[in-house]
């Protein structure tokens, strides 16, 4: 991934709280931070997705809230 730019930009997002406590659990197990966790979720969803495209799926109507 070092073709991807140094350049970020902040993003605020609200998560359940059970989300959250998940995400920080496996952030310690693994020894990452939250945010770098997050940012490979984030990826690894962008890859899926763009693959899915490619093969005409239909992946982001699988939404389990309408909240989103």
């Amino acid at each position: 991934m070092s073709d991807r730019p140094r350049k970020s930009t902040r993003l605020t997002v609200s998560l359940e709280e059970q989300d959250y406590g998940a995400l920080a659990d496996l952030a310690v197990a693994r020894d990452v931070s939250l945010s770098w966790l997050i940012r490979q979720a984030v990826r690894q969803f962008i890859e899926r997705a763009q693959s899915a495209d490619n093969k005409g799926e239909d992946t982001l109507h699988a939404r389990t809230s309408k909240n989103d």
